[in-house]
């Protein structure tokens, strides 16, 4: 952590006042921002606002990293802005066509953020995102969206978004750390599930849990036996390369272990993995 006195000297090198970020030295709990925007279509003013809710607590500085993006996938604009206290208000001046925001990209800072928006924006993000902070908790969204309308709406679960945003991610593996894209291919525990649906049925959880993850693996079995013969080599190593190889060789098989048409040769890929094993 950086100490009270170095902030006067990052203050002094930088030329900035970093009085009101001393406050988070001071300020208990993690803060709760709330974001909402607006469009105007006639002017092509889109705006957004920030508020931290907490206004009876000590005012914090808060960089706000963002991208707005196209409907091509393409970033549009990206910024850094300061929330400075309890309000902010920023607006980009005529733009074609409303934009998708990702906020507080990089982890950039540590707060919770409510910012109602819909499960196709989120969709969005997840497949065009380069940022991995961004793109794994609007697929994280995603898939819990997904599994509350499934649990809570008696809806019957729509799969092809999640699969598409799958499908894509491991098409674009290349592209990817190895151990992040192992990430991205998780699905939310059941841990995670009770906690946000403040359900604690685990049995009921594990079986709308486990219908997605059956779908997934049926849809995919091309890509995850792929993904799994490209990795099942590695080497008894610690660096990054190596770990990452590891995962994504564990996930596919976790995913081929679920999958209907793979129930026969699933016991011997298992089997020879353990026989390998590093």
């Amino acid at each position: 952590a950086v100490f009270r006195a170095k902030f006067l000297f990052l203050g002094f090198v930088s030329g900035k006042d970093l009085k009101v970020f001393r406050n988070w030295y001071d300020r208990k709990g993690t803060p709760n921002i709330t974001m909402s925007e607006k469009w105007d279509e006639v002017s092509g003013n889109y705006t957004i606002q920030l508020r931290d809710i907490e206004e009876n607590q000590i005012p914090l500085h808060y960089p706000v990293e963002l991208a707005l993006f196209d409907s091509s996938g393409s970033i549009i604009a990206e910024e850094v802005l300061e929330l400075k206290g309890h309000f902010l208000e920023h607006t980009w001046n005529q733009l074609k066509e409303k934009p998708i925001l990702s906020p507080f990209r990089r982890f950039s800072s540590p707060i919770k953020l409510s910012f109602p928006r819909n499960v196709s924006e989120l969709s969005f993000l997840a497949k065009y995102e380069k940022d991995g902070f961004s793109k794994f908790f609007a697929l994280q969204e995603v898939v819990l969206y997904e599994l509350n309308q499934m649990f809570f709406g008696n809806l019957k679960m729509d799969f092809e978004p999640i699969i598409t945003i799958f499908r894509e991610n491991l098409r674009n593996r290349d592209s990817l750390p190895k151990d992040f894209l192992s990430y991205l291919l998780a699905l939310p525990g059941l841990n995670q599930l009770a906690e946000k649906f403040q359900i604690f049925n685990f049995v009921e959880l594990e079986k709308i849990r486990k219908t997605l993850l059956i779908n997934i693996a049926n849809n995919l079995i091309t890509e995850f036996q792929e993904l799994y013969a490209e990795n099942f080599k590695s080497l008894a190593s610690q660096n990054r390369e190596q770990i990452g190889k590891r995962k994504l060789k564990n996930t596919a098989l976790y995913y081929l272990f679920h999958a209907e048409n793979m129930k026969d040769k699933i016991g011997d890929m298992a089997l020879r993995q353990q026989t390998d094993a590093n």
